[in-house]
């Protein structure tokens, strides 16, 4: 089934937008090992790994109704050096998020006037995802403020993260 040419065009650069995201994890993640947080850095580093999962969805999918792409060219990677704080960090974790979300959300509402039912059934999908990863990064941020921005507070609250976390297998 052919796509309509606008509606290729934001799923292509949503799944530039998905690779930028996990570049952007992967950043967070070097970030949270370089500052001795290792179960901070592997949550980002899944957070990453998430992001190129999404990436190849959308790739798949415009792949299977015989759309050629390459990836955008990338702006400069946010990097997170020692004087960001934890929270400072979180925080645009949020707004990628956030960002994502009403992305996919413009597709879907393309999709639908447009009667796409294969990509509304695909947004449907990443939005449920969304959804999830939203609430996640709210979430940390809301226990991240708890803390504050001493450097005694965010070693407070990267020590309760990692007692949250699941221990390694």
């Amino acid at each position: 089934m052919e796509i309509n040419p606008e509606l290729a065009q934001l799923v292509v650069d949503q799944h530039s937008a998905e690779i930028l995201n996990f570049l952007r994890y992967r950043n967070i993640a070097m970030e949270m090992d370089r500052r001795n947080y290792p179960r901070l850095a592997k949550f980002f580093e899944e957070q990453a790994s998430e992001e190129l999962d999404h990436g190849k969805l959308w790739e798949k999918h415009l792949q299977a109704r015989g759309v050629t792409f390459n990836i955008h060219p990338f702006p400069t990677v946010e990097t997170f050096n020692e004087l960001a704080t934890l929270t400072d960090i979180i925080e645009k974790f949020v707004i990628f998020e956030k960002e994502t979300t009403a992305d996919i959300q413009n597709i879907y509402d393309k999709a639908d006037e447009l009667v796409d039912v294969p990509l509304k059934a695909l947004c449907t999908r990443m939005l449920e995802e969304q959804m999830e990863e939203e609430e996640t990064s709210t979430t940390l941020l809301e226990i991240s403020k708890m803390y504050g921005p001493s450097g005694a507070g965010q070693c407070h609250f990267a020590t309760t993260f990692h007692k949250m976390m699941p221990k390694d297998e």
